[in-house]
């Protein structure tokens, strides 16, 4: 079965398009569930016709996975842009600043976040065309060098782009089923940024 979009919309008409389905999708998953959302449903709240639909998706893990992308592409933006905006900060406080992007953009949607959560492992939405899992260790790289002279001795730099990424990951998972006060009360935020530069930083 496929999981991912049959092809991309190249022109401002057909991306209009997607973007609605897209977010007709989110309705529908908030509103009613994922059991529920089926492309015939989809395609209604839409309001275009399911022919029109599967022009761009076969099915139902179709959708939900490019919703997954759609916003793991807006967070790797706006990580991208707090990090360009805190260069030249200090360790700390970069780490701190990319933290509270990476919760505020998972908090916003605190309803659809918990569809994606528990929907996720089953339906494969990780094998996107762009792996996010790349990304993210790439970014933690390009932190750890340009912060360098702040790491601990001995500090392992690949190791840590591949731990890192996923201990945030998982504290934002188990939050959004959990303790979805956390993504207000700003304990997340504060908690991650002092073990993560703890172990960083070794202070």
């Amino acid at each position: 079965m496929l999981n991912s979009a049959r092809k991309s919309p190249r022109q401002a008409r057909s991306r209009a398009t997607v973007d609605v389905i897209l977010d007709a999708t989110v309705l529908v998953l908030v509103a009613e569930g994922f059991a529920a959302t089926t492309t015939t449903r989809v395609a209604e709240r839409a309001g275009v016709s399911v022919g029109s639909l599967y022009q761009y998706f076969p099915n139902r893990e179709a959708l939900v996975n490019a919703v997954a992308h759609r916003h793991d592409m807006a967070l790797q933006q706006e990580v991208g842009q707090t990090l360009a905006a805190a260069r030249g900060a200090g360790l700390r406080t970069v780490l701190g600043r990319g933290l509270q992007t990476v919760i505020q953009v998972h908090g916003r949607n605190l309803a659809l976040q918990r569809v994606l959560v528990e929907e996720a492992p089953r339906l494969g939405v990780r094998s996107w065309v762009i792996d996010p899992d790349a990304y993210r260790h790439t970014t933690s790289r390009q932190v750890f060098d340009q912060h360098e002279s702040e790491l601990r001795s001995g500090f392992n730099r690949e190791a840590a782009a591949f731990l890192i990424p996923n201990v945030v990951g998982a504290s934002i998972a188990a939050a959004t089923l959990s303790r979805p006060a956390a993504f207000t009360s700003g304990e997340l935020e504060t908690e991650l940024t002092e073990m993560i530069y703890s172990y960083v930083a070794g202070r």
